[in-house]
């Protein structure tokens, strides 16, 4: 069962990566799922496939664009693309850690933005 805070977490990350509609919000939603929230789902399983797919993307798409490069530098150009630093800094860019479900809902402490209470207004 999905909750509602994580489900907006997915939306909004949609919007800022400009994803469409017709892609499919329970895979999103366990991509940006960790194992540390006890669900039947998480990013693991797709890190891996994830991983396969930009390693086998970047190897043909470097290969199309350098087809006279040597293979070793083939190799060299995509460890670079598929790094973890590089990786990292893209996910950085993005601004991806914020809709990363990492913490269980706490309701009692949460307040909508812009509410006041107790004379206090949450910004964000």
């Amino acid at each position: 069962m999905c909750n509602l805070d994580e489900l907006l977490l997915v939306q909004e990350a949609c919007q800022k990566l400009h994803l469409q509609a017709s892609v499919k919000l329970d895979i999103l939603q366990g991509a940006l799922t960790t194992s540390h929230m006890n669900r039947n789902y998480n990013y693991e399983r797709l890190e891996l496939l994830g991983d396969m797919f930009l390693k086998f993307s970047s190897a043909i798409r470097l290969y199309i664009v350098n087809a006279t490069m040597a293979e070793g530098a083939l190799h060299q150009q995509r460890t670079k693309i598929v790094s973890n630093a590089a990786l990292r800094k893209h996910a950085l860019q993005l601004e991806l850690s914020r809709y990363v479900a990492n913490c269980k809902f706490q309701r009692r402490s949460w307040t909508p933005v812009k509410m006041v209470m107790d004379g206090k207004t949450r910004d964000e």
